[in-house]
């Protein structure tokens, strides 16, 4: 019966990933026991503004008022960080939906800094005549699947 001999090149390698997994375990404990409560209470301000969703996995609740990141959070019905909106359009309003994840949610800024409130701002105040109405749908750390569903289920108005 032979006996199998390891390359000296593969046994290098099997011991720079053991390596490097022993370093990845080592610096993830040493996390924990430096910044336990950092990351807890992260956590938690993010489960206040979020609630499950079934087709979504998640999605901001509705009727929010809570502080999170430092600045206060208002959600409307839909659970947008906007105001109200009516689900039946006037034909007058020309509707644009800004789709995407924390930065158009406007983590860590005031409701009045979110670029989808200044972009309304500012085409009402300069270029289109028409009534203006700019829906902030940012959902905390969606991906594009997420916006896409989001998009076809509860923004597609009539």
């Amino acid at each position: 019966m032979s006996k199998k001999i390891i390359p000296p090149f593969i046994k290098k390698f099997i011991s720079i990933i053991i390596l490097f997994v022993s370093l990845f375990f080592f610096l993830e404990i040493a996390s924990c026991l430096i910044l336990p409560d950092s990351k807890l209470d992260k956590l938690e301000g993010i489960l206040k503004v979020l609630e499950e969703n079934s087709l979504l996995f998640w999605r901001q609740r509705p009727n929010l008022n809570v502080k999170f990141q430092g600045v206060n959070v208002v959600t409307n019905s839909l659970g947008f960080r906007n105001k109200e909106i009516n689900l039946k359009k006037d034909k007058h309003i020309y509707r644009i939906i800004c789709l995407g994840a924390s930065p158009t949610f406007g983590w860590g800024v005031n409701f009045d800094k979110t670029y989808p409130f200044l972009l309304e701002e500012r085409l009402r105040n300069t270029i289109l005549p028409r009534k203006i109405e700019v829906i902030n749908a940012g959902q905390i750390g969606y991906t594009t699947y997420q916006g896409t569903i989001l998009l076809e289920k509860y923004l597609m108005f009539s």
